[in-house]
Order: structure tokens, then C-alpha cells, then sequence
């Protein structure tokens, strides 16, 4: 449906969450501003383009019947995509994965796993991050309307820890910094981001419950 449609790409640019991680991990952290627009830039352009070409090939009712787009491709151009896919997949783990791998080490007691630098250490981190790659690998295939999923965690995390809490903070820190000119345009997001976030919600708990009471497609089916 349109309201999880929206929520992916809400997610698709929900990198915020980890924007304390990246720049405490930069060598100069007063350039992540930089870094953040360049990075937002390439990503829109990058999503309109494979989204405005994807759309041109297949039209609105090429993807229908709830099928991934690579079923709609065959021959050199499949292995191609698959390829993107992979490398794709291989960034966002690299970038995403470390982050929550470090985050469970910490959460576990295991900080040695991070900063340890003995052989049982580096072991020690690799099996987390087996885990957490595994774990991944196991929900994306259980759960065959994982898009739908995916909107639902937009909905109730990506829209409230990207716009929501931010701006709530930002408004605490405004009137101590005088920003006073960006007042009034993030009291206008905040209502906004949570009007979204409870009209995608919705959407993703009807578009599953119809999923699940259809039984579109059996576990490990894609």
C-alpha cells in the first residue's frame, strides 16, 4: 500500500540513528556536516534515478503481485542486479552492522570485544557479528511480507528516532542557543512526523494481518 510504500523510504533515509557513532569514529569530526550532505545528496540522487528507470521498464503494476523486481529480470541483467544487491547489502552491514555488533558488546558486558586487541577478542567479535548476521538472515526469511515488517519499524522507530526525538531535543537546546528562526518550522515537523508515524503504523499492521490471514507466501519461500 502507499502508507508502507512511504514508510520504506522513510527508512531508506533513517541513517540518523547512527549519526553519533559515525562521527565519534571520524578522524576529523568537525567535518561530518560535510560528510552528511555530500552522502544525502548521492543518496537521492541515486534512489531517483534507479527508482525513476525502474518505474519507466515496469510501471505501476509491475511489481503488483508483491514479487521481488529481480523475478521480473533474466539473463546477464539478473546477475547484474544481484550484484549491486550484494554490495549494497555488504555496505550496509559494514556500516550498520558494526555499530549494533558494538552496541550488543556493550550491552553484554563484552566491551573487550571492542577494544580488546588479543586473538580470544577479535574471536569474540567475530562470533557477535556471526550472530547478528545470522539473526538478520533468519527474520528477512521468516517472515515472507518483509516489507511490510520493514514499514513497521519505520513507522514506529525510524519516523520517532529521525525526526521526532531530534527535533523534541533540538527545541530544548534552540531557546539555549538562539535559534530562534528554526523554532517555528520544527514545531510544524514534530506534529507532522507523528501524524505519519500513526497513519504507517496502521497501514503496516492492516497490510500484515491481510498478509498473514492470505498466507501469501510460506517462510523461506523468497
Amino acid at each position: 500500500t502507499y502508507g508502507v510504500a512511504t514508510m520504506d523510504c522513510i527508512f531508506a533515509y533513517a541513517g540518523q540513528v547512527i549519526y553519533i557513532e559515525l562521527q565519534s569514529d571520524m578522524a576529523t569530526p568537525a567535518h561530518f556536516s560535510r560528510s552528511v550532505y555530500l552522502s544525502t545528496l548521492c543518496m537521492a540522487l541515486t534512489y531517483g534515478l534507479v527508482a525513476s528507470v525502474g518505474y519507466y521498464f515496469l510501471g505501476e503494476n509491475g511489481l503488483a503481485d508483491g514479487l521481488p523486481i529481480t523475478t521480473k529480470l533474466e539473463g546477464p541483467i539478473l546477475r547484474v542486479v544481484n550484484v549491486f544487491v550484494v554490495l549494497h547489502v555488504l555496505v550496509a552491514y559494514v556500516i550498520e552492522g558494526n555499530v549494533l555488533t558494538r552496541g550488543i558488546a556493550h550491552m553484554a558486558g563484552l566491551d573487550r570485544a571492542v577494544n580488546g586487541a588479543r586473538k580470544a577478542d577479535r574471536l569474540l567479535w567475530f562470533f557477535i557479528t556471526c550472530g547478528v548476521v545470522g539473526g538478520a538472515f533468519l527474520i528477512s526469511n521468516l517472515v515472507p511480507f518483509f516489507s511490510d515488517v520493514l514499514g513497521l519499524f519505520a513507522a514506529m522507530c525510524s519516523m520517532l528516532l529521525t525526526y521526532t526525538f531530534p527535533i523534541l531535543l533540538s527545541l530544548t537546546l534552540g531557546w539555549r542557543y538562539g535559534w530562534k528562526e528554526k523554532i517555528v518550522a520544527l514545531y510544524i515537523i514534530v506534529p507532522i512526523s507523528i501524524i505519519l508515524a500513526i497513519l504507517g503504523t496502521a497501514a503496516s499492521v492492516a497490510d500484515i494481518a491481510s498478509h498473514l490471514s492470505s498466507a501469501v507466501k510460506p517462510p523461506f519461500s523468497c
